[in-house]
Order: C-alpha cells, then structure tokens, then sequence
C-alpha cells in the first residue's frame, strides 16, 4: 500500500487544513471533519503542474468558503486535468473546465 503524503497549510500555530494523497487513488483532507474523495480517472500525459494546480485549487476553494468535500473534489479534478495535458504551466485549467469535468465524472 501506497503511504499518505502529507502536506499542512498551517495559520499561526495551528494547522487548519491537512492534505494527504495517495497517487492514483484517493484525497483526504482533515479539518474539523475527515474527508475522503477518489481519484479522478484520467489518462496521465505529463505529471508535471499536477501538484500545483491540486494545491492553486485548493487554496481557491478554502478562500471562497466551500465545505471541504467540495474543496478536496475541485483540487482533486484540478490536478487530473494537468496530468492529461502534456504542457505545464499553459495546461492550467480554467474553474469551468474543473466543474466540467467534475460533472462528466458524477454521472
């Protein structure tokens, strides 16, 4: 089994959001609650900028609010979309191609 990785968006001196991935398999995020989303089913082009889309997306959701699930989801599909392109910083995708793609995926 594949070990979490983990990374803490820490305000002051305690941690308000944990993000920990496994590769190819799911997200969870702890804050007040456990969250627990799975991997968005893409075919990987390029890993490179998947992280920092994950991690753009992230920050954008928890600025604007979102509830957490909604947050680790977004993140989640924002990095897929990266990992399907072969360019880098030009395969950023816009928030309408993550909502797109989260909707392909629910149904």
């Amino acid at each position: 089994m594949t070990p979490w990785r983990s990374t803490a968006w820490t305000i002051g001196t305690s941690p308000r959001c944990r993000a920990c991935r496994r590769p190819s398999r799911s997200v969870r995020s702890f804050r007040t609650v456990s969250v627990e989303v799975p991997p968005v089913p893409v075919e990987v082009l390029n890993g490179l900028g998947a992280g920092d889309a994950f991690g753009g997306a992230l920050c954008h959701g928890l600025l604007a609010g979102w509830d957490i699930e909604q947050v680790m989801r977004f993140a989640n599909a924002a990095g897929a979309i990266v990992a399907s392109r072969l360019a880098c910083s030009d395969a950023m995708p816009t928030t309408a191609e993550v909502t797109e793609l989260l909707e392909a995926t629910r149904a």
